[in-house]
């Protein structure tokens, strides 16, 4: 199952109330990093980075020299249980190919 196959994307964090809510209330009940719906665009120095609508971040929260993989272009969340706590709640550049959980957003249907 994708996100796009339950009419949603990957999470995008338009503020940083949404990235405390996901890490404290999503992250606890998921192995150590999800993907979230951040992705560089193109192949440009210094990196661009774009939420899957377009977007660009309002805020970032990248771990420790990060972002860093010439072939990652997509991004996890790390929910603090790897790397002895060093990595809490931090962004991390990963292979897109890469098979992990995921956190999906939908849109609120509004009633007929």
């Amino acid at each position: 199952m994708t996100c796009e196959e339950m009419d949603g994307s990957l999470v995008i964090l338009n503020s940083l109330e949404e990235y405390e809510f996901l890490y404290t209330e999503v992250l606890p009940y998921k192995k150590y990093q999800v993907w979230i719906g951040l992705r560089e665009i193109g192949s440009s120095k210094p990196r661009i980075w774009k939420w899957v609508d377009g977007s660009v971040p309002a805020f970032t929260k990248w771990g420790l020299a990060q972002p860093q993989g010439s072939d990652a272009h997509c991004v996890t969340l790390l929910n603090g249980s790897f790397g002895d706590g060093k990595w809490n709640h931090v962004w991390n550049d990963r292979i897109c190919s890469t098979t992990q959980d995921f956190v999906c957003e939908t849109k609120q249907k509004q009633p007929h």
